[in-house]
């Protein structure tokens, strides 16, 4: 059978504890220099605490944490601090704090890291999308509503489009990291402490903005910043799916729209290939990245039920969230890598395309509008003549360019207007690149409006990435910062 001790301290427990071990000493020093500061701990016996504090942080750094499976990472922390300062000092280090605030403390450093090392990767992945999309201005591309073919775009509103989402995700992420800006450290086991600590000193020190004031709430509240996190991360996920999907689909023989780069998509290989079809190039990677986005889903479900109807107050039930929020931000920072490298070595079939829109009569709508707006006949209308007319093409077998300007008058007629339209004004009229350059609402194909668009998008990322950046560098300078 097993013992207690192991099932509370599981392999996987010990795992997680130890990704975060350097994260615990961090804010262990900040804890010590501040009973320094408040007369608690005298300057030299913290001088001394802090030496050996750095030096198991960094033995946690190197993999090295002195961990001992029956203490769990508290106490070894703390029992490795005796070691080198002896009890009289190392002891004292735990004055009004509980193990409780301890480790939310820690995981919420953690944490923060590792969002903000996703945060820059995506912004990689957007780089590469808003420079697909400026080279893809003129690129026609079908369109598809209930995946039947609806309207021509192009490759660079495709890649925009996701640009968008991902630009949202970084919001979001954002937002999840700024509502958990504040410090759980000094909250004890639930209920404070009659020492006098400067919560707002040991904040400062581990760079957050405020202080979770009232103990209970600070520690009630143990893995909800996960659960906002893991939130943020599944919209994330859900729109690596739909991407994956669209490239699953846009690879097929049977779109032909683009082709995975060489080292996405092998004939043959470790992790791609099939073993018995010599022609077959898998797209493997697009597949688990589609799956990637269930399991993120599933890390959010299952620190949602981990939470949901706990008492206030400490309960261990809480620590499980370690797991969904730690291995799901492994798993997806990987996912968004992934897309970035599809991205960069996707190509795109121009003609493939080009054609695929001639010949799925999806210029009907364009043509619609254009003769709609060069004769002033009511859209509705317009939309009937159009559409009986492309519905003859259809059941005769020709195309859209086959369409008749004397049949377009003719059933422009029977709804009471004068659709004199020549052959030449016709075939501009369904020309897919001219259609295109014809939308220029805001956000629209046309060249003038892409780059607008591009130019606000690039600067939307820049500042992304700034604030990205200087919270790295605004944090380390906390972590790294060492007392006279």
């Amino acid at each position: 059978m097993t013992d207690a001790g192991a099932f509370v301290a599981t392999n996987d427990q010990q795992r997680l504890d130890l990704r975060l071990a350097e994260y615990d000493c961090w804010a262990t020093r900040a804890h010590v220099r501040m009973l320094v500061e408040i007369g608690v701990m005298r300057k030299e016996d913290g001088a001394l605490a802090l030496e050996a504090l750095g030096e198991i942080e960094e033995l946690s750094r190197s993999g090295a944490f002195p961990y001992d499976p029956k203490l769990g990472a508290q106490l070894s922390l703390e029992q490795a601090l005796v070691e080198r300062v002896g009890a009289a000092i190392g002891y004292q280090v735990h004055t009004g704090r509980s193990r409780n605030d301890e480790v939310t403390t820690a995981q919420k450093l953690y944490v923060r890291d590792a969002v903000l090392e996703l945060m820059g990767d995506l912004v990689v992945l957007v780089d590469v999308l808003l420079a697909r999309a400026a080279a893809s201005v003129t690129t026609v591309m079908p369109g598809y509503t209930h995946m039947q073919p609806a309207r021509p775009t192009s490759v660079a509103q495709w890649c925009g489009a996701y640009a968008e989402m991902c630009l949202g995700d970084l919001g979001r992420l954002r937002d999840a990291l700024e509502r958990a800006d504040s410090s759980p450290l000094g909250a004890a086991e639930s209920y404070g402490t009659s020492w006098p600590l400067d919560r707002a000193l040991t904040a400062e020190l581990l760079c957050f903005s405020r202080v979770d004031e009232i103990p209970i709430a600070a520690i009630s509240t143990r893995g909800e910043s996960d659960l906002d996190v893991l939130a943020a991360m599944s919209f994330l996920a859900l729109h690596l799916s739909k991407m994956a999907q669209d490239l699953l689909l846009f690879t097929t023989f049977e779109y032909r729209f683009a082709r995975l780069g060489a080292a996405q998509a092998t004939r043959m290989g470790k992790l791609t290939g099939s073993s018995i079809m010599p022609q077959k190039r898998n797209p493997d990677v697009l597949e688990i990245l589609r799956a990637g986005s269930s399991e993120i889903h599933s890390y959010l479900m299952r620190c949602l039920e981990l939470l949901n109807a706990l008492p206030s107050g400490y309960n261990r039930d809480g620590r499980e969230t370690k797991g969904p929020v730690m291995d799901g931000l492994d798993h997806l920072r990987s996912e968004v890598s992934q897309m970035a490298q599809v991205m960069l070595g996707l190509e795109f079939d121009e003609e493939r395309m080009l054609a695929a829109v001639r010949a799925n009569y999806s210029m009907a709508t364009d043509l619609s509008e254009r003769l709609a707006q060069q004769f002033a006949v009511p859209s509705r209308i317009m939309y009937r003549v159009v559409g009986r007319v492309v519905d003859a093409l259809i059941e005769s077998g020709r195309p859209l360019e086959a369409a008749d300007p004397e049949q377009l008058r003719l059933e422009a007629e029977r709804e009471g207007y004068d659709v004199a339209i020549s052959a030449e004004e016709l075939a501009k009229a369904i020309d897919p690149r001219a259609a295109l350059e014809r939308r220029r609402t805001l956000g629209g194909a046309a060249s003038v409006q892409m780059a607008s668009w591009q130019q606000r998008r690039e600067a939307d990322l820049a500042a992304v990435a700034g604030w990205i950046e200087a919270r790295r560098s605004a944090i380390a300078a906390a972590r790294f910062e060492r007392p006279a």
